[in-house]
C-alpha cells in the first residue's frame, strides 16, 4: 500500500477493496459458520467488523519489538494469546 499514493485514485481504491475483501471474507465466513453451528458459542453481531478486528489484532502482533519477545516462537505465541482474548470475549454467557 506504501506505492498507492503514485496509481489513479480509482485503481488504488479497488486494490484497497480486494484486499480488505481477501482477508475480511474467509475470516467473515468461518465465523458464521462457528456463530451458526448447532452449539451457538459465539455471540458476533457484525462479522465483518469481528474479522476486522482479528486481522488488525494479529497485525498489531508484528509491531511488537524483538527485544520484548523471549523467542522467534514468542511471537506466534503473543498472536495466539491475542486471538484467544479475543475470541473469549466473543462467547455466549447465560443471562443472569
Amino acid at each position: 500500500m506504501a506505492d498507492f499514493p503514485a496509481l489513479p485514485p480509482a485503481a488504488a481504491d479497488e486494490l484497497a477493496a480486494l484486499a480488505y475483501d481477501s482477508l475480511r471474507e474467509p475470516i467473515s465466513a468461518a465465523l458464521a459458520a462457528a456463530r451458526d453451528a448447532q452449539s451457538e458459542t459465539l455471540s458476533i453481531t457484525d462479522l465483518n467488523q469481528a474479522a476486522m478486528a482479528l486481522v488488525a489484532l494479529v497485525q498489531s502482533v508484528h509491531s511488537v519489538p524483538a527485544r520484548y519477545l523471549q523467542s522467534p516462537e514468542a511471537k506466534t505465541e503473543l498472536g495466539r494469546g491475542f486471538v484467544d482474548m479475543l475470541l473469549d470475549g466473543w462467547i455466549r454467557r447465560e443471562q443472569k
